[in-house]
């Protein structure tokens, strides 16, 4: 019937959350509060290839 069934994946459901706190620690900066200084900076995004930055709320959820 599948009630148990799951679908096993290797990618993350939130890849840019945790690709944009990789890039904070590449960056030496340790604080989810510091990615509200990247946040509107395109040289960042693209350079880590992100759709769009999120909040410091969400990353500080992971």
């Amino acid at each position: 019937m599948g009630f148990c069934a799951r679908s096993v994946t290797n990618t993350p459901s939130h890849p840019h959350v945790l690709k944009s706190i990789i890039s904070l620690f590449s960056q030496g900066r340790t604080r989810f509060e510091e990615i509200d200084m990247v946040r509107k900076d395109t040289f960042f995004k693209n350079s880590f290839d992100l759709k769009y930055v999120p909040a410091k709320e969400t990353v500080r959820r992971y």
